[in-house]
């Protein structure tokens, strides 16, 4: 009797180790799952080049063509939107950022800053035309700004030169002999400011927009925004 006693309990203990492996196992695979699927959701930012970066080519005259959204940096010529690429492959770093990735078919104003021989431009807008999450280094310079001054002072001396050579420091009354037939056309309009400033500007469509500002008593450009966010 005491022998199938302890057989019984034997087999009962056996039966209780079994339910624990089976739930143990269960649980490991439930947990390996789950690591996977956060390891998926990390890796979720495509690195890899767009065809529309690809297919960039960088141009060789800057012209005269204020609408064109070709604008030369530091001796370099571009045609907005650009490949920030473009930039890093002219010497440019980025220094600076308030996004680390931009989702698909997204942007952000003021997304980063670049920095190229100590110089920085700190209002760089990105756009990302693809249709997956890009980090920063993979998506499009669409906007642009360039001023005398910033908060903290008079800005690093960048060399940022419109079409037809207009920059920071050019006189109100070649901004207006330059641009003269888009003045004349009603495509590039004043607005005065009472207080600081003269604006010119060229609005097209959504984030399409040029504007160049000019002190009331210097008569001198002292910002310049430059924005195409085509698609």
């Amino acid at each position: 009797m005491r022998k199938k006693y302890l057989i019984y309990t034997f087999g009962i203990a056996f039966i209780i180790l079994m339910l624990l492996s089976s739930c143990s196992n269960n649980n490991n695979v439930t947990q390996t799952e789950f690591l996977n699927s956060s390891e998926n959701t990390s890796q979720s930012v495509n690195n890899e080049p767009t065809e529309k970066e690809t297919a960039y080519t960088p141009l060789l005259q800057l012209g005269s063509d204020l609408t064109s959204f070709n604008i030369e940096i530091e001796g370099d010529i571009y045609h907005l939107p650009a490949p920030i690429s473009a930039f890093l492959d002219n010497g440019w770093e980025i220094t600076g950022k308030t996004v680390d990735t931009i989702e698909a078919n997204d942007y952000k104003t003021s997304a980063v800053s670049i920095t190229k021989n100590n110089k920085t431009l700190s209002d760089i807008d990105l756009n990302n035309y693809s249709n997956e999450v890009k980090p920063v280094e993979q998506c499009f310079v669409y906007g642009i700004t360039a001023k005398k001054y910033t908060f903290w002072g008079e800005s690093d001396d960048i060399a940022v030169i419109l079409p037809d050579g207009v920059t920071i420091g050019t006189s109100e009354n070649e901004v207006t002999e330059k641009y003269k037939s888009l003045l004349d056309n009603g495509e590039l309009k004043t607005r005065i400011d009472n207080n600081d400033y003269i604006l010119y500007e060229y609005v097209g469509i959504y984030n399409h927009t040029i504007q160049i500002y000019i002190n009331k008593e210097t008569k001198l450009v002292y910002n310049i925004m430059i924005q195409n966010l085509e698609n």
